[in-house]
């Protein structure tokens, strides 16, 4: 009779490792998939607040047709040079047009998730303080 050897089954520390880091890719991409999804939501409503203040502040105003573009050009000028990309003239008409196309259909949406906003903020200032601290 030969002897057959036994192999021991032998698992590998990649086979080991393989389970955790497909667990920690998951949670990463759904962490990433979520903060798009949130990010995009939230610059689709702070364009239409643009549109909103644009929009207010060129009802204020007397001579529209002139005077709305100075203002929009200089407003371009000034919000690229601090914030970069985004805000050309033509952004800045799309945003005053999406608000008013959409003003009255969607007007409860930017309250909502500005206040969940706000609500997140106040709770993230809440956490770790002291007790002593929430006293003052």
């Amino acid at each position: 009779m030969q002897n057959k050897s036994i192999k021991k089954e032998s698992i590998s520390a990649e086979e080991l490792f393989l389970p955790l880091f497909s667990e920690i890719r998951e949670l990463i991409c759904g962490a990433r998939r979520a903060a798009s999804h949130n990010i995009n939501t939230l610059l689709v409503i702070t364009n239409f607040e643009i549109g909103l203040r644009i929009v207010e502040y060129e009802q204020k105003g007397s001579r529209r047709a002139d005077y709305g573009e100075q203002i929009l050009t200089q407003l371009s000028i000034k919000l690229s040079e601090e914030f970069g990309r985004g805000f050309s003239t033509t952004n800045l008409k799309y945003m005053r047009r999406f608000y008013l196309e959409y003003h009255a259909k969607n007007q409860y949406i930017p309250e909502t998730i500005f206040q969940k906003s706000q609500d997140i903020q106040q709770f993230g200032r809440t956490i770790g303080q002291t007790v002593s601290d929430q006293f003052i």
